[in-house]
């Protein structure tokens, strides 16, 4: 799991030069995903066109991962940008953290590659 952590912080990376930043960008897994991963993405210029920017994703996202790696991904969620403060500071570096509740969604792990500081909202689970 860590050689596709690292592989989604070098697509982060790339994407924010190419199109902009991120709001948020984690890659998680929930509890009921019999494991397969979720990739949860904010930014602004996503919000503009969610299809074209999910091909976009999709093409970068295959261009770096491989097929067995891709196959773990089982879903890609936009959420509006609108749904965060604006100016928020971002935590970067792909931190990880573990059984936790994430926006109301309970999380075996999760890899917060780009998150903002102030709106972050997670629980530690007991």
């Amino acid at each position: 799991m860590k050689e596709i952590v690292k592989k989604l912080n070098d697509i982060e990376r790339e994407i924010a030069i190419e199109k902009g930043e991120f709001i948020l960008f984690a890659f998680i897994l929930p509890e009921e995903a019999a494991g397969y991963w979720d990739l949860l993405i904010s930014a602004k210029w996503a919000d503009k066109n969610r299809k074209t920017s999910l091909e976009y994703f999709i093409k970068k996202l295959k261009e770096k991962l491989s097929d067995n790696e891709l196959v773990k991904i089982s879903r890609i969620l936009f959420i509006d940008s609108n749904n965060f403060e604006e100016g928020l500071s971002q935590i970067r570096g792909g931190w990880e953290e573990g059984e936790m509740e994430f926006y109301g969604v309970s999380v075996k792990k999760a890899y917060m590659i780009v998150a903002p500081i102030q709106t972050l909202h997670f629980e530690r689970v007991a």
